[in-house]
């Protein structure tokens, strides 16, 4: 078997930290936000998905409104918790991802 090892890289996107940064969350609810905002921009470019056991920074995200149109069809899952359903959606059959799933319904 044969692999390619291949590197992609992504722009982070300022536009979420710029929205994050004026949001009216708490000051804490921001800094998670900020911190793991290359989450979003990975999801962003590459299928819509996180795999992070981080349940703050997926409450952070959805504590901010002024981000929430922007990501409501990434698709957060545990992979400590959620790992059958992980298979599901990462199978090849797979094309419908739960809604239990999405960060923002």
């Amino acid at each position: 078997m044969f692999t390619k090892k291949r590197l992609h890289l992504i722009n982070h996107n300022e536009d979420f930290n710029t929205s994050i940064a004026a949001s009216d969350a708490a000051d804490e609810i921001k800094a998670i936000a900020c911190k793991d905002s290359h989450l979003l921009d990975i999801a962003a470019a590459n299928g819509r998905s996180i795999a992070s056991q981080d349940e703050k920074a997926k409450a952070a995200f959805y504590a901010i409104p002024e981000i929430k149109h922007s990501i409501r069809e990434i698709t957060w899952i545990n992979p400590t918790t959620d790992v059958e359903d992980l298979q599901k959606i990462f199978s090849k059959n797979s094309h419908n991802i739960s809604n239990e799933y999405k960060c923002f319904k």
